[in-house]
């Protein structure tokens, strides 16, 4: 796995990773978890975000919509 620096070659990554409306895998759940343990929080979730959208992978302490997409503007 490489790490990109500029947002041009992260979206790259986003989009050639397949992870964009992937289904929700089991690791980024436990990810999530262990992420409001350590950090004592009610909430953690892995967002991806390209041009468009920020898409919601996984989340924890939030309920669990089936569209987890939004527009990238209406957080901005």
């Amino acid at each position: 796995m490489t790490y990109a620096t500029d947002e041009h070659a992260c979206m790259a990554a986003v989009r050639g990773d397949g992870l964009l409306d992937a289904a929700r895998a089991v690791v980024l759940d436990e990810l999530t978890r262990l992420a409001a343990y350590v950090f004592e929080t009610a909430i953690s979730t892995v967002t991806l975000v390209n041009r468009d959208r920020r898409w919601f992978a996984d989340s924890t302490g939030m309920p669990d919509p089936k569209a987890r997409a939004t527009p990238r503007s209406a957080h901005a």
